[in-house]
């Protein structure tokens, strides 16, 4: 039988381990029946006489049935249950190195499940919907862009209507537009929120009944119906405490005052992050082609179909268009895509696995160096096993069913720890990002999860096993059996253990710094100390679509968004309880892009940079101040002159302490000098980073000219509470003018708060996870000066018999620990201070890392210190 073959059937024996125990006991019983027959039959012996015959002929069941069971592959069986059995007794019996290993190894099944979970999520989403798997996105690419594999032209009213009406193999086509409005009641209450202005047939593709009340339906869409919206479970709550009676009440959304007329389900937000729907009431005729709302389509597959024929349907439908409208179609295809998408991205998601599984083998690899001392005191039991006849394997796998008693606890606590953590934790992260998970974001951990855990911790149990297994074994073990007087030459450390200690020393040094430095990071006031956070409204005012400039109205529009900006500016600053106001494009530091700028035209030298647009007062509002040049004016925003101005900071490093004031710098486009905009720097400020709270540094400011933004974040600061003017900022804007809408109205602490949380939590990490590496190490000292104790028992008593002293002893013991103690404290400390090299403060902390590692080691010499000057001379000489 073949290796393959052999393997098979003991694994179709695990699984069928009682039905082949039962056929095993059929088989015994025909054996003894036959030969009870026939002594009956042949002899003429009474039934019970011929069946005692046949037992004592058959010389014992229970040693037969041994005999099968390790015939037909079912003996390791047993020994595997005996091994585990002895894996849980040394947990029990060492237990400061079992919460070590455990604790270690449970970091790595964490961040591994973690990550896993999370990335499998986003990049192979399953939709939690009824067919889920047929449903699907629909639009038009545009391959005039530069990215053509990613561009899209949302502005594709007709093109939907042609679609639904055409397509036979996509039913229900549905087609939304997303929003996002700062909801009131009546009764005063508000939250922002986000969600779409759809047809009704979007219901009809999620396959959902409404909680409540009745979702959006076709008459909902005639211009002439009264405003309605259907409220999402988490909108239901934060405006009417999930109350029944909100069926008919209103809700202002932007200029609408709708009607509440449903309520859907905890846990439904179709198609991504929604809270509330509304009709999109636009129409194609209203509209030329390719202008209009900003849509996007979603539909299901028709029965019967595939997504290469619903392609193929709308490739024909799409080349038909391009011929018969040439201006605006000839560059679009259309495109039938899974919904959601993020399979594009799996296989390189699969490949950052790869670190989190080289984490676990490198700390399982740590972990096997403290196991070796713990083998090497049973090197006593191993040879007699040996010389009993085990064999290698037999021995090997002992060690290693051992190890996978300590890596399931490690992985069960890790599966723990990361179910709890990955839904709160994900939670908060959404929160900081000010956007909602993807509703089919799965809060707990899917059977893929747990398997793929259960394979790294057969995969650490390897490694935990294995590396004290090879070196118990590598040579003839029976050799070791204890003789009378004799000591053996027994197993050593050496240079795997000591190439370990030094690097786990080094990595201590080198690592607690870094993460010491960014606790400090995240712990600084976010307010800058005397910022005034708490008296600040924050808010954006938006024009929504069809109207926001880059949508449908070209440079007259985009003036008329600029006047309405600067009207609901002026108004916002008339407001009773307002001492003061200023706008940005932005919340500074928050979901920055990165630009990429070139300094005085040197293409050689590309910086990334996070750039904000701010009115001329900004500055002066959020108390910064100008420390070199001059702040912005006016006449900046008015001016066709590009100015900016730049942190102090990030200027004393990009310009190497020169004065960057008159220098200029350039946005470059892909194709070269063409189009790219130039900007001489007119002024340095410093101290924004007190208010801008604990986000993103930004390097570079312009002038802020409403008419080059979709809209501006406001800034208000109160003389009183900032929530009493959430209701009448909401008001002011559609009031003005219906296209105008105020989203995210909240206090400017608000914005913070999620943010000072994860910064919290990100200190709470780092502090456990340094401790975790303190105590790795702490136990790592302790068992190679603990093992070096039990190995040189007879040495001591020796050399005190000899009349060395207590010192003399232990210098001769801990000499090499203490020389691996200090080799990991000097490469940990050289490779740290390279970065560092140029602060003062991080070398002091380099230091003191580096005088902690030492006290670290010490302490872990210390047990076996004393327990070395406590050994009698006698009793160490009578030790074999």
């Amino acid at each position: 039988m073949s290796w393959f073959d052999g393997a098979r059937a003991r694994l179709r024996l695990l699984l069928a381990r009682r039905a082949a125990e039962e056929r095993m006991d059929e088989e015994i019983r025909f054996h003894l029946e036959m030969e009870t027959d026939r002594l009956v039959r042949e002899e003429g012996l009474e039934p019970a006489e011929a069946r005692r015959r046949a037992l004592v002929a058959f010389g014992g069941v229970e040693k037969c049935k041994e005999e099968l069971r390790d015939g037909r592959g079912l003996a390791w069986l047993g020994g595997l249950s005996l091994d585990l059995k002895l894996g849980f007794r040394m947990l029990v019996k060492y237990p400061v190195l079992t919460v070590a290993s455990v604790l270690a190894l449970a970091v790595a099944f964490t961040l591994a499940a973690a990550w896993f979970e999370f990335s499998t999520d986003m990049t192979l989403p399953r939709v939690p919907l009824e067919e889920g798997d047929r449903i699907v996105g629909v639009r038009n690419r545009d391959l005039a862009t530069a990215d053509r594999d990613y561009s899209s032209e949302p502005r594709s009213l007709h093109d939907f209507e042609l679609w639904r009406d055409e397509l036979e193999s996509i039913q229900d086509l549905a087609a939304y537009s997303r929003i996002a409005y700062t909801a009131t009641t009546d009764d005063g209450r508000y939250a922002a929120l986000a969600g779409v202005r759809t047809t009704p047939s979007l219901f009809r593709v999620a396959r959902v009944a409404p909680l409540i009340g009745r979702a959006l339906i076709d008459d909902d869409l005639r211009p002439e119906a009264p405003p309605v919206v259907v409220l999402g479970y988490s909108a239901w709550i934060r405006l009417f405490d999930g109350d029944r009676s909100a069926l008919g009440k209103t809700v202002r959304l932007g200029a609408e005052h709708a009607t509440v007329v449903g309520v859907m389900p905890e846990g439904f937000a179709f198609p991504v992050s929604e809270e509330f729907w509304t009709p999109l009431r636009e129409r194609a005729i209203d509209y030329a082609r390719r202008e209009g709302p900003r849509i996007a389509m979603i539909g299901r597959l028709a029965p019967g179909y595939t997504l290469e024929q619903a392609q193929a349907e709308l490739t024909m439908i799409g080349e038909r268009t391009a011929a018969a409208y040439p201006d605006t179609h000839e560059h679009l295809r259309p495109e039938v895509r899974r919904f959601p998408r993020g399979n594009e991205m799996a296989a390189i998601t699969a490949l950052l696995n790869i670190p989190f599984i080289l984490l676990l083998v490198v700390v399982a690899a740590n972990v096997a160096t403290l196991l070796i001392a713990r083998t090497a005191a049973r090197e006593s039991e191993i040879a007699l096993r040996s010389a009993l006849g085990a064999g290698r394997r037999r021995i090997l796998l002992q060690l290693v069913a051992e190890a996978l008693v300590t890596t399931s606890l490690a992985g069960a606590l890790g599966l723990a720890v990361a179910r709890w953590g990955l839904g709160w934790g994900m939670d908060l992260f959404w929160e900081v990002q000010q956007s909602r998970p993807p509703f089919w974001f799965d809060r707990g951990l899917s059977p893929s999860t747990v398997l793929y855990v259960c394979a790294l911790a057969v995969l650490g149990a390897l490694v935990v096993g294995g590396i004290p297994g090879l070196r118990a074994t590598h040579r003839r073990i029976w050799t070791r059996l204890p003789q009378p007087g004799a000591v053996g030459d027994g197993m050593r450390f050496g240079a795997l253990a000591t190439g370990v200690i030094i690097a786990q020393v080094a990595l201590c040094v080198a690592f607690i710094p870094v993460a010491v430095r960014a606790a400090q990071e995240q712990l600084r006031d976010p307010k800058g100390g005397d910022f005034p956070a708490e008296a600040f409204l924050t808010g954006r005012l938006t024009r929504q679509p069809p109207f926001a400039p880059r949508a449908s109205g070209g440079p007259d529009e985009a003036r008329r968004t600029a006047e309405l900006f600067d009207e609901a500016h002026r108004r916002l600053t008339a407001e009773p309880g307002v001492v003061v106001a200023t706008r940005a494009n932005r919340i500074p530091g928050f979901n920055h892009p990165v630009a990429a700028i070139e300094l005085d035209g040197d293409s050689a030298r590309i910086l990334r940079v996070r750039g904000l647009s701010v009115d001329p007062n900004f500055f002066e509002v959020m108390g910064a101040r100008i420390v070199a040049g001059r702040a912005f004016t006016d006449g900046d925003v008015s001016a066709s002159a590009d100015v900016a101005i730049v942190d102090e900071a990030w200027a004393a490093e990009a310009f190497a302490g020169r004065s960057p004031i008159g220098r200029r710098i350039r946005y470059p486009t892909r194709d070269g000098e063409a189009g790219s905009r130039v900007y001489e720097i007119v002024g340095v400020v410093a101290g924004m980073d007190r208010a801008i709270g604990p986000g993103e540094k930004v390097a570079v400011y312009h002038p802020l000219k409403p008419e080059e933004h979709a809209g501006v974040q406001f800034y208000l600061r109160t003389a009183g509470s900032p929530e009493a003017l959430v209701s009448r900022v909401v008001d002011l804007a559609p009031a003005m003018d219906p296209s105008l809408g105020a989203s995210e109205v909240m206090p400017l602490e608000d914005v913070w708060r999620p943010v000072q949380r994860s910064d919290a939590i990100f200190t709470v990490v780092v502090v456990v996870v340094v401790a975790i590496i303190l105590l790795f190490a702490l136990i790592g000292i302790y068992a190679l000066t603990s093992f070096a104790v039990t190995r040189r028992t007879r040495e001591i008593g020796i050399r005190a018999t000899l009349g060395a002293g207590p010192l003399r002893i232990l210098l001769t013991l801990f000499s090499r620990v203490l020389i691996q103690i200090g080799a990991g404290i000097v490469l940990g400390a050289t490779l740290v201070s390279l970065t560092v090299a140029r602060d003062p403060a991080g070398l002091r902390l380099v230091g003191g890392v580096a005088a902690a590692m030492l006290v670290v080691g010490l302490a872990g010499c210390a047990v076996p210190a004393i327990r070395a000057l406590r050994i009698h001379p006698m009793e160490a000489l009578r030790t074999d």
